[in-house]
C-alpha cells in the first residue's frame, strides 16, 4: 500500500494526513494517551502500521531526555561466553524497558575508545563494558561525561566505578580443590596471558587452595599460552595446535595431572589438542575450566567448570546501570555474584578414579 514511497520516510504529518487528525492527536495516539479515544487511536495506529510507520527515536530522545537505549560493550565475539551473556542481557534489559545496542571493540583499546563515544553522541541512557586491562581511557571518558556505565566481570578501578562481576578468587579456590578432590596430585593454571582482568583473582584463588592443600612450589605452575590467542583465527598460519601441545607435553613428563584453565572457550580448544596429539591424551589430565557456558548451550567438549550465575550478572548489571540512569548518586557498587562447581566427569585422571 505504501510501496511508492520509495525511501522516504513515513513521518506524524503524513499519518496526519491520511486520518485527518492533528499531529499532536496522532503523536498522542501512538504514545497510548489516555485522552485519545478508543477509536482514534485505533485508526490512527492502524494507518501508521499499513504506512510503515517507524518513530524516530533520536527525536523521542532529545524531546524526552531519554533513548530506553543501552549500549553493551563487548571485547571479543568468538568466544561463547559473551554470546551466552548478551542473551541473557537482552532479556534483562528488554523486561526493564531498554534495547540493547551491541558493539564489540576485538580487544582494540582505539575501537573500543570510538565506541564509547560513539554511545555517547548517540544519546544512549546507558553502557555496560565488558573492560580490558586497556580500557582506562574509555572509563575516563565514560566518567567525565557523566554517562552512567557499569562493568562487567572485573573492575580496574574499585571503589570509582559501578562493578557486577563474579566470585573469581573463590571460583578458581574451588576449581582448584574439585581437582585435588578427584585424585589430582600436581596441578598447573593455564591462560592466554597474564594481563587478563580476572587473570589475578583467579591466580590467588588457585595458589590459596594450593597451599591449603599442602602442594608444594614444585606442585604447582602457572603456565601462559599466548598461542590460545590464535584460535580464533581463520587467517593465521601459524601452527597454534603445534605449538600448544609443545607447551603442554612437559607437564605431562613432569607428573602434572590437574590443569585448571582460564575459561572454558580455552579449555575446549585445549581439549581439542590433546585429542588430536599422538603424544597427549584427555585421559592424562583432569581439566576443570570457568564460566559454565555448558549450562547455556550444548557444546561437543564436556567439562567440568565453575559456573559463575550468568543470568544473575546479567540482572545486577542492568539493575545497576537503570538506577544510575534514574540519578542514584550512591557510592560507586561493587556487586559479586556466587560462584559454584558444575562437575561433568572431565576431572578424572585416568586410572585415577574418585567417589561421587
Amino acid at each position: 500500500m505504501n510501496g511508492n514511497r520509495g525511501s522516504k520516510r513515513v513521518t506524524l504529518h503524513d499519518i496526519a494526513q491520511r486520518t485527518g487528525y492533528s499531529m499532536t492527536a496522532v503523536s498522542r495516539a501512538l504514545r497510548g494517551k489516555s485522552d485519545i479515544g478508543p477509536e482514534a487511536t485505533a485508526q490512527i495506529r492502524e494507518a501508521a502500521r499499513e504506512m510503515g510507520y517507524v518513530a524516530n527515536q533520536t527525536a523521542v530522545s532529545l524531546r524526552y531526555g531519554r533513548s530506553n537505549i543501552i549500549t553493551l560493550i563487548l571485547a571479543h565475539m568468538a568466544n561463547p561466553f559473551f554470546s551466552v551473556i548478551t542473551d541473557l542481557l537482552q532479556i534483562a534489559a528488554q523486561e526493564a524497558g531498554y534495547s540493547l545496542m551491541v558493539f564489540c571493540s576485538r580487544g582494540d583499546a582505539e575501537l573500543e575508545l570510538q565506541q564509547v563515544r560513539e554511545a555517547i553522541g548517540r544519546r544512549v541512557d546507558g553502557v555496560l563494558l565488558f573492560p580490558t586491562s586497556q580500557s582506562g581511557s574509555s572509563i575516563e571518558l565514560l566518567r567525565a561525561t557523566g554517562m552512567p556505565h557499569v562493568l562487567l566481570s572485573a573492575n580496574l578501578e574499585p571503589g570509582k566505578t559501578d562493578c557486577v562481576t563474579s566470585d573469581d578468587e573463590k571460583g578458581a579456590y574451588l576449581a582448584a580443590m574439585h581437582l585435588l578432590e578427584k585424585g589430582c596430585h600436581r596441578l598447573a593454571f593455564l591462560s592466554v596471558n597474564d594481563d587478563l582482568p580476572s587473570y589475578t583473582p583467579r591466580r590467588e584463588g588457585f595458589i590459596r587452595a594450593c597451599d591449603e592443600a599442602g602442594l608444594s612450589e614444585a606442585d604447582r605452575t602457572c603456565l601462559c599460552l599466548p598461542e590460545l590467542a590464535e584460535c580464533s583465527s581463520s587467517e593465521t598460519s601459524f601452527d597454534w595446535r603445534a605449538a600448544i601441545e609443545k607447551k603442554i607435553l612437559p607437564l605431562k613428563q613432569e607428573g602434572y595431572d590437574g590443569l585448571f584453565i582460564y575459561c572454558d572457550y580455552d579449555a575446549w580448544h585445549i581439549v581439542n589438542v590433546l585429542k588430536s596429539s599422538e603424544k597427549l591424551s584427555t585421559d592424562d589430565f583432569g581439566i576443570i575450566g570457568f564460566d559454565n557456558i555448558d549450562g547455556a548451550l550444548s557444546s561437543p567438549t564436556t567439562l567440568c567448570s565453575v559456573d559463575t550465575s550468568l543470568g544473575e550478572i546479567a540482572k545486577q548489571s542492568i539493575s545497576l546501570l537503570q538506577t544510575r540512569i534514574n540519578g542514584s548518586d550512591e557510592p560507586p557498587q561493587t556487586v559479586v555474584c556466587p560462584v559454584s562447581i558444575v562437575c561433568k566427569g572431565s576431572c578424572r585422571v585416568s586410572g585415577n578414579p574418585s567417589e561421587e
